[in-house]
């Protein structure tokens, strides 16, 4: 497990590398979606060079290295490139389909009733997943 750990970490850090510097280097590239992308690519970077060399090297010792502050650490990092990844992607799709030019109200309020259909049944579906099993039955029950 540990050595798939580290051939991820080295791809994920010579990938990004090269889309942070391409987007840096080809100007023509700075459009608004892209750089919503090239800041994902940027918090994944990040977390290539954090999250999993801290992984990887207690993965091969099949014990946390890091003490207490260093899972502090790692958590803190984790949650923060989560939630930003999570929140980059959203404006990413809601900036491609805010290009047209007519968009009327009804269909504003369609796009936003289903935005919010659309996320409430993952939610709700991975709250259930979530929950344990005697809880779900005795709510059934």
């Amino acid at each position: 497990m540990s050595i798939f750990l580290c051939i991820v970490a080295v791809i994920s850090i010579f990938l990004n590398r090269a889309l942070v510097y391409s987007f840096i280097r080809y100007k023509v590239l700075s459009t608004s979606p892209n750089i919503h992308v090239m800041l994902i690519s940027i918090m994944s970077l990040l977390a290539s060079c954090t999250i999993l060399p801290l992984t990887d090297t207690s993965s091969v010792y099949c014990k946390w290295l890091y003490k207490r502050a260093g899972c502090q650490f790692n958590a803190v990092i984790v949650f923060f490139y989560g939630c930003s990844s999570s929140y980059l992607l959203c404006v990413v799709n809601l900036s491609r389909s805010f290009r047209g030019k007519y968009y009327v109200i009804p269909s504003l309020i369609t796009f936003i009733f289903t935005c919010f259909t659309k996320s409430s049944v993952i939610w709700i579906s991975l709250l259930f997943i979530g929950t344990p099993t005697q809880f779900k039955l005795r709510f059934i029950n």
